[in-house]
């Protein structure tokens, strides 16, 4: 079953309940009900932004100034990856099981590709 759809891009929202799939079809980046973003391989964990959980969350955006950034259902900032101000930064879920974001070079990762 093909997953097209392995990157967010300038402004674009992953939304609460939706996934990006690395283009493998192997690994998962799922929005979830419980306000967390989570890597997943084959069905299994291997990586989450937070332990809290919320109900509240609207979704994650990829910002124009390069941060992704989760946000609740009242536009607040809840989560972020810190990487601010950067510009044309695309976040990826790669074959290996590495969620990045681009700016030309990595300027941030999760660190989730599995040892060998």
């Amino acid at each position: 079953m093909p997953h097209p759809h392995n990157t967010l891009g300038n402004d674009e929202w992953l939304l609460k309940g939706n996934s990006l799939w690395s283009e493998n079809g192997v690994f998962e980046l799922r929005m979830q009900e419980d306000g967390k973003i989570v890597v997943y391989e084959n069905g299994n964990p291997r990586w989450q932004n937070t332990k809290e959980q919320r109900s509240d969350v609207k979704g994650v955006r990829m910002q124009a100034d390069g941060n992704l950034v989760i946000y609740t259902d009242n536009d607040e900032a809840v989560w972020h990856s810190d990487t601010a101000p950067k510009k044309d930064v695309v976040l990826v879920i790669q074959n290996d099981g590495n969620l990045v974001l681009y700016e030309g070079n990595p300027v941030w990762a999760t660190s989730t590709t599995p040892s060998a």
